[in-house]
């Protein structure tokens, strides 16, 4: 991987339809009515693996700031810029 990059990964999922995995970025303050570009490359070991960015306050109350967005990602990598 490239210098920066995060890797996640697991041994093997649970069976589970509804299993997931929960990675944190912290880069800020967030405020509700502006707008904030997320962008990032991202490339799996399979194809069609789901993930769910979205935008939420660290501390309590916890909640999410703005609507999740999804893409799927495959074994090929790809840039994916999300507004939020």
């Amino acid at each position: 991987l490239d210098a920066g990059a995060l890797q996640v990964s697991f041994p093997s999922g649970s069976g589970k339809s509804d299993s997931y995995v929960l990675v944190t970025n912290g880069f800020g303050a967030i405020s509700r009515g502006k707008s904030y570009l997320l962008t990032f490359d991202a490339v799996a070991s399979g194809s069609n693996k789901t993930v769910q960015a979205f935008l939420r306050y660290r501390d309590s109350p916890w909640s999410d700031v703005s609507v999740r967005s999804t893409v799927q990602v495959t074994n090929s990598r790809k840039r994916y810029e999300l507004t939020f």
